[in-house]
């Protein structure tokens, strides 16, 4: 997978031999929900297109480490917005990027045991 990354522009991924997908890395990678490392003074959880927030640990000074994962189809920015709107300070908004890895395991599946 890391050298697809590298070389294709495109991909096909074949699972029994049926198409599952086929299309650019961006547009794989955007099948699966964004996932987010959040510094922040509050939970981000209550926030509209969160899915879930959980607390990694305090990071000192009333500040909690958190990983989101936002709702299928979210934007992070729109959760950036919120959490302005909302009055809850940040010191880190970072977006993990899938690797192709996650993306065809998200799409395919996991391989089922041999016999």
């Amino acid at each position: 997978m890391q050298h697809a990354e590298r070389l294709c522009d495109r991909l096909l991924l074949l699972a029994k031999g049926a198409k599952k997908f086929e299309g650019t890395q961006d547009e794989a990678r955007a099948t699966l929900p964004a996932r987010l490392d959040v510094v922040a003074r509050q939970s981000p959880g209550g926030l509209e297109g969160v899915e879930r927030a959980t607390a990694k640990g305090e990071v000192g000074d009333g500040w909690t480490a958190w990983d989101v994962a936002l709702a299928p189809g979210r934007d992070p920015a729109d959760l950036l917005q919120h959490c302005t709107t909302a009055g809850i300070p940040l010191r880190r908004f970072e977006q993990h990027r899938p690797g192709l890895h996650d993306v065809f395991l998200h799409i395919v599946g996991q391989a089922e045991p041999r016999a």
